[in-house]
């Protein structure tokens, strides 16, 4: 029994040394006391199973039971502690576990109360948010933010009117102009109408309202279906006289054209729009090109390249040879019409500048024989033909001239009759009052 002594001996020792501790270590409060500790991380709650300190029942948590000799691991612990708490009495057991209660209930308390702050934070962050977006949509729902349709500037126009371009703006009406996608409107601009080359949209706030700058294409010629001259102008010319020579009654007509020739070797229909007098005078004297029968064939990107050299050449030059127009009905058998001359260009090949470079050199001799030629032909490569007039046209050419004087001298007789007596205005007589 001796040898035992010293193990018996320890083992009292270490329940001395845990009896020593207060039984009651861990929250020290009395039971009406409503001051508790903070939660300590040891401390989790996974429903109604709690994992509670040693310290509530009688072990303290500042002891490191590990280096307690005679005590090994976790079940050591739990051995010693369920011992120490068989040894204590009913009315300690009670207090530990109504602290224990109370603790829990406080804890669960401030729990209940951070979920209820944060839920009722989350409602007011939706409030709020629901309240911003139903006001920011009502202002900029209001009149003031509202693009008018009329309300638009066009700028950089020629030829293009203010009503082509309300059918792009329409839609657009009483939408707020923040809103408004200026890209998409110039897209649509540019693509829908083939005269502008280039758009540019500007919205502005103060006022509401939308600023257009177009850019038109530029116009180099102009196709019509007949020529562009009067009757008695183009029987001028067929005697081998200038426009400007004959003493003609008429004035030269405003002939609508029916295409206007751009610069990009694209055409643009003037059926859509309404093209003036005026507006022929803003395109600075474009070369008029005449076509009796207008295919697709002959209005290719590659034909209308060539025409456009072509007119650019023989439009080079107004002091010596004044361009009238261009047939281009039959594009194998071209034919200038200049004032006072014609020249037959033949096909629109690659060698048509070559042989067009040929003409400006001979404008004197032509002026000379103009009346005797009935054009100089153009279409070979190493000759020029003065193609004269046969006795019959000479003819014809005088019948229409002797024609053309009658009725001039017959117009102005008219004219002069009219001016000496002018008819006298009627004056409306006075009704009788003597009548019933």
């Amino acid at each position: 029994m001796a040898p035992e002594e010293p193990e018996q001996n320890n083992q009292e020792q270490v329940e001395a040394d845990i009896l020593e501790a207060d039984l009651s270590i861990g929250p020290t409060f009395s039971d009406d006391s409503h001051d508790f500790p903070e939660e300590s991380p040891s401390e989790r709650m996974d429903g109604d199973t709690v994992q509670t300190p040693l310290s509530l029942v009688g072990m303290p948590d500042d002891t490191n039971y590990r280096n307690i000799e005679g005590l090994r691991g976790s079940e050591d612990i739990i051995s010693m502690a369920e011992t120490l708490t068989r040894n204590k009495t009913p009315d300690q057991l009670d207090k530990a576990r109504r602290r224990q209660e109370l603790y829990l209930q406080k804890r669960r308390e401030k729990k209940k109360r951070k979920v209820v702050f944060h839920r009722f934070r989350v409602l007011m962050q939706l409030i709020m948010t629901v309240v911003m977006i139903v006001g920011l949509y009502h202002i900029m729902w209001l009149p003031y933010w509202q693009f008018p349709q009329s309300h638009f500037k066009l700028d950089g126009n020629h030829l293009l009117k203010r009503q082509d371009i309300v059918r792009f703006v329409a839609p657009l009406d009483k939408k707020p102009i923040f809103l408004i996608n200026p890209a998409k409107l110039e897209q649509a601009i540019t693509q829908g109408i083939p005269l502008v080359g280039k758009t540019y949209v500007r919205r502005r706030i103060f006022p509401v309202g939308v600023d257009i700058s177009v850019v038109e294409k530029p116009t180099w010629g102009l196709l019509y279906a007949t020529p562009p001259l009067s009757a008695e102008q183009q029987i001028a010319l067929s005697a081998g006289n200038t426009i400007e020579k004959v003493n003609t009654t008429q004035k030269t007509p405003f002939i609508k054209p029916l295409y206007l020739m751009n610069w990009d070797n694209t055409l643009t229909d003037l059926s859509a729009y309404n093209f003036t007098a005026d507006d022929l005078v803003r395109l600075q004297s474009p070369v008029p090109l005449v076509s009796s029968n207008i295919e697709p064939t002959t209005l290719k990107p590659d034909n209308l390249q060539r025409y456009r050299e072509m007119a650019s050449f023989l439009n080079s030059q107004p002091q010596k040879a004044h361009l009238l127009y261009i047939d281009v009905s039959n594009p194998y058998d071209l034919m200038a019409q200049f004032d006072g001359f014609k020249v037959r260009l033949g096909r629109a090949d690659s060698t048509l500048m070559p042989r067009l470079s040929r003409l400006f050199p001979l404008i004197p001799a032509i002026h000379d024989a103009e009346k005797q030629i009935a054009f100089v032909d153009l279409r070979w490569n190493q000759q020029i033909v003065f193609k004269k007039k046969t006795p019959e046209q000479i003819a014809q050419e005088k019948q229409q001239a002797e024609a053309l004087a009658k009725a001039n001298a017959l117009a102005e007789k008219k004219q002069a009759e009219a001016a000496l007596h002018p008819q006298s205005e009627k004056t409306p007589t006075a009704p009788d009052s003597t009548k019933n």
